[in-house]
């Protein structure tokens, strides 16, 4: 249990040359684009917050967030970077009231997004599920109907695996 546990850590802890060329690459693209960097960090905080949060396997509700989020800063983010790349310009331009509702309500969008799908989705499922059982009861029915009813496994049998009924049974005299 331990060795596994000790694997598990060693796993998590290494990034890989991909993922060490990655945060090289996103840091050096941080220091020529700052304005936009420092940007895009504020905005997209919650995706932060749902990355970190998102405990699932799959992490389907931190994607819709982080997309979403992504989709309401990008307007915003093009104007950082087209007009000044100046950590002033995107300083004031995420400190705008409507700039911050517009980028936040959009992670919101994310999150009722995901809401939404999923109870769709296991609301399929169940529907699927007892249409599935109730056709399994129905052929279960057609088969009780076609051999009778020692089919279903209700019956009670004796050692050689013959049904035992009551009227079956004779009284040795």
């Amino acid at each position: 249990m331990a060795k596994a546990s000790s694997q598990r850590r060693k796993k998590k802890s290494k990034i890989g040359l991909k993922g060490t060329i990655l945060l090289c690459v996103v840091i050096m693209m941080g220091m020529v684009f700052m304005g936009g960097a420092v940007f895009l960090l504020i905005a997209m905080a919650p995706s932060f917050v749902a990355v970190i949060s998102d405990r699932s396997k799959d992490r389907l509700r931190s994607f819709s967030i982080c997309f979403m989020n992504f989709a309401g800063a990008f307007p915003f983010l093009l104007d950082v970077i087209t007009t000044n790349q100046s950590i002033d310009y995107a300083l004031n331009a995420i400190s705008q009231p409507a700039t911050v509702v517009i980028i936040y309500a959009s992670a919101g969008i994310g999150y009722l997004i995901n809401w939404a799908v999923v109870g769709i989705v296991a609301n399929m499922m169940v529907q699927k599920a007892k249409k599935r059982l109730n056709t399994i009861e129905e052929r279960k029915a057609t088969l009780r109907e076609q051999w009778g009813p020692e089919v279903t496994g209700e019956m009670k049998l004796d050692s050689d695996g013959f049904p035992i009924e009551p009227e079956n049974i004779q009284n040795p005299k």
